[in-house]
């Protein structure tokens, strides 16, 4: 293992970082999650780091950024860690069906407060 390792800035409650965070792991790729704020207007230390306070974030070894699941999945191949050239998991690289595509590829807002509603 290199000293430097991927950087996942990502939220437990984030589906797009939930799959991400899954993928990386089943394919046996080393990374550092770190939790972001659950709000927006709070995740300065997301927004200096990756000019975006949306999440997953991806940040490599090298510094690159890959924001959203799209650019994740797309940069994942040219890691050598899966064959396809599809910009998502196949069921070869991963044993199962692919993972679904979304419509969007990042969480903006928290998906519930803590007395359920849902965020604004």
């Amino acid at each position: 293992m290199a000293d430097a390792t991927l950087t996942l800035y990502q939220a437990e409650w984030c589906p797009f970082s939930s799959a991400v965070r899954e993928v990386l792991t089943e394919l046996g790729i080393d990374f550092v999650a770190r939790q972001v704020e659950p709000w927006p207007k709070d995740r300065n230390e997301l927004r200096a780091a990756a000019g975006t306070d949306q999440i997953p974030v991806l940040q490599t070894e090298d510094g690159g950024l890959y924001r959203g699941t799209r650019e994740i999945f797309a940069h994942l191949p040219r890691r050598g860690s899966w064959s396809s050239t599809s910009a998502g998991p196949t069921s070869s690289s991963l044993g199962r069906e692919p993972l679904p595509r979304p419509r969007s590829s990042m969480c903006r807002k928290r998906a519930a407060t803590s007395s359920g509603s849902a965020g604004t």
